[in-house]
C-alpha cells in the first residue's frame, strides 16, 4: 500500500503511528513512523519494505504490508485477492521524501551485515539438515539391527524358559521316582528281601 493508503487507513481506524517495519524480510530492532519507512522506501525503492502496525504484532499470524510507492501489495493473501488489490496511485508530493533526506550510512552498512549473516545462516542450516539427513538415515538402520536383535532375544528368552519349564517337570518327576524306588526298596527290605 502506499504510503497515503496506510496513513488513510491509520487515521479511520485511530491506530498509533507506530509501525514494525521489515527490510528485504529482516524486521528491524525497534519501530518506526510510517514516514520514516516511507523516506527508506523512497531513497531505495528496490528494497522491499513491509510495515506491520504495533497494535497487530502480539497476533499468531499478523498480516505485514508491503509499503509501495505506485501499487497496492498486500502479503498473507492468497495470489488471486493480492491480483485484485493492486492499484495505482499518483506520486504526491505527500507521499514523496523530503528532498535532504536520506537513508543513514550505518542503517545501510547494518542491513548488509544481517543480509550477509542471514545469507550464511541459511548455508549453515542447509549443511545442518545435510548432516542430519545422514545420521537419520544411520539411525534408522541401527534401529532396525536393535529390533531385529531384540526380536530373537525374546525368542531365545521364550526358548530358555520353555526348556527350564521342561527341566524343572523332569527333576520333579525324577525326585519322585527316586522317592518311589526308595520306598521299595525299604518295603523289599521289610520283607525280607
Amino acid at each position: 500500500m502506499t504510503f497515503r493508503e496506510l496513513e488513510a487507513w491509520r487515521t479511520k481506524h485511530n491506530v498509533p503511528d507506530t509501525w514494525w517495519v521489515s527490510v528485504e524480510g529482516v524486521v528491524q530492532d525497534e519501530t518506526y513512523a510510517l514516514a520514516d519507512a516511507l523516506q527508506i522506501k523512497s531513497q531505495s525503492p528496490e528494497l522491499h519494505i513491509s510495515v506491520l502496525n504495533n497494535i497487530y504484532a502480539s497476533h499468531a499470524n499478523p498480516t505485514w504490508v508491503d509499503l509501495t510507492l505506485h501499487t497496492v501489495n498486500i502479503t498473507g493473501v492468497p495470489a488471486r485477492t493480492a491480483a485484485k488489490v493492486a492499484v495505482v496511485a499518483e506520486k504526491t508530493p505527500e507521499t514523496q521524501a523530503p528532498a535532504t533526506a536520506a537513508i543513514p550510512d550505518d542503517f545501510l552498512k547494518k542491513f548488509e551485515t544481517m543480509a550477509g549473516e542471514f545469507e550464511a545462516m541459511k548455508r549453515e542450516v542447509a549443511a545442518l539438515r545435510k548432516i542430519a539427513d545422514t545420521y537419520k538415515d544411520s539411525f534408522a538402520e541401527a534401529k532396525a539391527i536393535l529390533d531385529e536383535r531384540e526380536a530373537f532375544l525374546e525368542m531365545s528368552e521364550a526358548q530358555l524358559f520353555e526348556k527350564a519349564q521342561k527341566q524343572e517337570v523332569r527333576s520333579t518327576e525324577l525326585d519322585q521316582l527316586a522317592e518311589n524306588l526308595a520306598k521299595r526298596d525299604a518295603m523289599l527290605k521289610a520283607n525280607g528281601g
